[in-house]
């Protein structure tokens, strides 16, 4: 096929010559210094370009490639090309339809459907412009999601493609895949690449999560090589931070492919944990690189309903919970704990954990009536299955306190507050989180009711344990803080109030975002420090 494809466009047209000696004659040109443009297209073979190359001569070689190492021996320049951005995809879309508004919605779907490859919108336009009167945009992005990825017929026809060769989108992939061979690096390669095609398509993927859905198969060497391997085949992209992303239309041609269904398990079991890691971090900053695979993943999982189901939806509504999207984490709270009720009974920890968390949402939300019974339910259970002295007991307790605090009843709440406080200390010890978390809500309750001599000690000691035990730069360091600033400002003491102030506002913007309700309440507490002070100015931008 290459030597009737080089005499096809090298040869010289009536030269009758045997097939050998016209290709003999094409390569000694090559090797002339006549300069000449030599395009090596769709190349993956390395020791194809080896064979072809001209050594010598004036010819400027041209190697497009789904492989971003193959010639890095001959001191290639590489160009990589990536998806358009897209204003680009729509451009290109109304290129063959000018008559479509740039900012038509459809547009932009089938740019997102086609994730921006510009090979596949050229087809999608191509197809778009043959049927003007006959396809609408809508109804082609109906058409699409009718049939299996790639296998429409506009991403598989020639007549669509703007070159005669592999017309079929899904070809150009499945060159890529057919690299890998069978040997060992290969075949975990195969292995992370079932595992990738689970994550949401065209969002990058943490690294070290994707490496714990696979951990069993390979050691952190053996991992690496395979994953290299998928980046040097062009399936996949690396980042400098070692976050993999795989091109959506690459995702949904694998998925067509026969995969064994472990390894979407394995991707929500790795999820999990990192849920679990990052609510345990209270840092929400962990949860935006895994917030979309949750969110993916959960969903499908949720139509199984099983227990891996409960323990996805329940963590992601806690992710969305960290980042305070409140309203999306409820649906999520409510699947988890529809669920476990039905599956293992509502008195299981699991489902206690959830009742809990329903009723520590809707307090967020401010709607303290429908937290009050999730509560209470959690606390009647936790009393009668773990005892009066048990940490969750003291959680559910230090919960009810809280919220008693909220509504306005303080004796009560201090009585809550009191039990909570007594067991973490002597369960827990005086220097866990647990313990300063308890301390904290006491010196709140105190200042609340005017007795700012007895709140100090306890804003105190948990500033001490906090920056002992989660270090200067954690939401609940900034929390004490803010206490502290507080409690200063409320007994007219400005001067030592305001660096607690400011050290937290600056803790809260570096680990919680620009965005978050604690932000806003660090915001606001400085703002009306500042206007007691007279800095009206500065005061305004803080309160604004």
């Amino acid at each position: 096929m290459i030597p009737n494809e080089i005499v096809a466009y090298g040869g010289v047209e009536g030269d009758s010559r045997p097939l050998e000696e016209r290709v003999k004659g094409v390569l000694a040109k090559w090797q002339c210094e006549l300069p000449c443009l030599l395009v090596f297209d769709n190349c993956e073979a390395q020791d194809l370009l080896n064979h072809w190359l001209p050594t010598t001569g004036g010819c400027r070689v041209i190697v497009t490639s789904w492989q971003n190492n193959l010639g890095e021996d001959l001191g290639v320049r590489q160009l990589p090309l990536q998806s358009l951005l897209r204003d680009q995809s729509v451009a290109l879309l109304r290129s063959f339809r000018a008559d479509l508004a740039q900012a038509d919605p459809d547009l932009n779907a089938i740019a997102d459907e086609q994730g921006d490859l510009p090979l596949a919108l050229h087809m999608a336009g191509k197809y778009l412009e043959r049927y003007k009167f006959e396809v609408s945009p809508a109804k082609y992005l109906d058409d699409l999601s009718k049939v299996k990825p790639l296998h429409h017929r506009s991403l598989k026809r020639g007549e669509f493609s703007p070159t005669a060769h592999d017309p079929d989108v899904g070809r150009t992939f499945a060159v890529s895949l057919g690299m890998l061979s069978q040997n060992e690096t290969d075949k975990l390669a195969l292995q992370i690449l079932a595992r990738e095609v689970c994550f949401a398509p065209g969002t990058w993927i943490p690294r070290e999560v994707l490496k714990s859905s696979v951990q069993e198969e390979a050691k952190d060497e053996q991992f690496s090589d395979g994953l290299t391997r998928l980046v040097r085949s062009g399936l996949v992209e690396e980042n400098e931070a070692g976050e993999i992303w795989m091109h959506r239309l690459v995702a949904r041609y694998i998925q067509g492919l026969p995969w064994d269904k472990i390894a979407f398990r394995n991707v929500e079991v790795a999820l999990c944990n990192a849920a679990a890691a990052s609510d345990q971090s209270g840092n929400p900053f962990r949860v935006w690189p895994i917030l979309a695979h949750m969110g993916y993943i959960t969903d499908h999982a949720l139509l199984r309903g099983d227990r891996l189901a409960t323990r996805l939806a329940g963590y992601f509504g806690v992710c969305l919970y960290m980042i305070a999207d409140y309203a999306s984490a409820k649906p999520y709270y409510e699947q988890a704990l529809a669920i476990n009720r039905r599956v293992l009974g509502e008195e299981n920890p699991e489902t206690v954990t959830n009742i809990n968390n329903m009723g520590f949402l809707l307090q967020k939300m401010g709607d303290y009536k429908a937290a009050r019974p999730y509560y209470e339910k959690a606390l009647e259970i936790r009393k009668k299955r773990l005892g009066e002295g048990h940490p969750s007991t003291a959680a559910s307790l230090n919960n009810m306190g809280m919220l008693l605090q909220d509504v306005g009843d303080y004796i009560n709440a201090k009585i809550y507050l009191e039990q909570a406080l007594e067991i973490r200390r002597k369960v827990m010890g005086e220097e866990h989180q647990d313990t300063a978390q308890s301390l904290n809500n006491m010196g709140f309750l105190l200042q609340k009711i005017g007795d700012y001599v007895n709140a100090w000690p306890y804003f105190s000691q948990a500033l001490v344990i906090n920056r002992k035990v989660l270090g200067e730069e954690h939401p609940d360091t900034a929390q004490s803080l803010n206490n502290m600033g507080y409690l200063l400002q409320a007994i007219g003491d400005n001067l030592g109030a305001r660096p607690y102030l400011e050290q937290a506002l600056a803790i809260c913007k570096k680990t919680l975002g620009e965005e978050h309700p604690d932000t806003a309440s660090c915001l606001n507490n400085l703002g009306i420090l500042l206007l007691d002070t007279g800095e009206y100015k500065v005061a305004r931008s803080y309160l604004e």
